[in-house]
């Protein structure tokens, strides 16, 4: 874990955020949490740091549909938490990762609204990324990685129909490349028999690195558990973390709570600044 209190950390952080704010290429403002991901992810260093902001925020500005017009209290934001859940699990990994969760909380095609679903959940990913991954007496620990399951329960080759390709490729870089968070391993669970043809949809646009992370869980979901400690799993499969509509809604609690982070162009949108 890293923790987000060293004397030499921060120094590279205040250079960092002047640096970021006085950026004619970027927004006016960073979250400290959030900006302090990218260093992480760029292994402390403060040059590469820099080119991952400018590419995070340079892709975010040429793909409005799905960084942009976001807000939690909006209707197409209701309309993707009635349709899917997106879960962070309490706790860490013993390698220190933290685990999220996307299942369908509904099967029903007709409330796939794919470029509005994907900005909320690049919306919720925002504003988890402001928050450590762990507090112990008051300060903020980061987790080493983030593994991501994803529960493909419901889903059916009708749902890959309302897939648009231009925000999935947008979406697919910037999970790759420019994402504050290094994804080690994404898990498909409970997958249909016709798995290969969905996965087969996006493939071509997955780096070869990346398709060495998926995992797909197609007979049982114990071998999950290989990688994930039941006990942190959602009761649904056994876990003592609780209910998947539980932990659903405290993520769109705390959303709420974001309000007015998520929606301040001054953190997302790219102006002129004065000198």
């Amino acid at each position: 874990m890293e923790i987000f209190a060293n004397q030499e950390i921060e120094s590279d952080l205040n250079l960092l955020q002047q640096w970021f704010e006085d950026h004619e290429k970027l927004p006016k403002k960073i979250d400290r949490i959030y900006l302090a991901r990218f260093y992480y992810r760029s292994d402390k260093d403060v040059e590469a740091t820099k080119q991952l902001l400018l590419g995070h925020y340079d892709i975010r500005k040429k793909n409005s549909k799905i960084f942009f017009n976001r807000d939690p209290d909006s209707q197409n934001a209701l309309n993707t938490a009635e349709f899917v859940h997106f879960v962070t699990l309490p706790g860490l990994t013993p390698d220190k990762s933290q685990v999220k969760l996307i299942k369908l909380k509904s099967s029903d095609t007709n409330e796939v609204h794919f470029a509005e679903d994907l900005a909320n959940l690049i919306m919720a990913h925002d504003g988890a990324a402001s928050d450590a991954d762990l507090m112990i007496d008051d300060v903020p620990y980061f987790a080493e990685s983030l593994i991501q399951i994803v529960d493909l329960d419901g889903v059916s080759m009708k749902h890959m129909t309302h897939v648009s390709l231009s925000p999935l490729l947008a979406f697919s870089k910037f999970m790759q490349k420019y994402c504050p968070v290094k994804i080690t391993t994404i898990h498909l669970i409970n997958c249909p028999a016709y798995v290969n043809n969905m996965f087969a949809v996006v493939k071509p646009m997955l780096r070869k690195e990346t398709i060495d992370k998926v995992h797909f869980h197609v007979h049982t979901v114990e071998s999950l558990f290989e990688f994930v400690p039941q006990d942190m799993m959602p009761a649904e499969y056994g876990g003592k973390a609780g209910s998947v509509d539980d932990l659903s809604e405290e993520m769109q609690n705390s959303l709420r709570s974001k309000r007015d982070y998520l929606i301040d162009p001054n953190y997302w949108t790219i102006t002129k600044k004065s000198k």
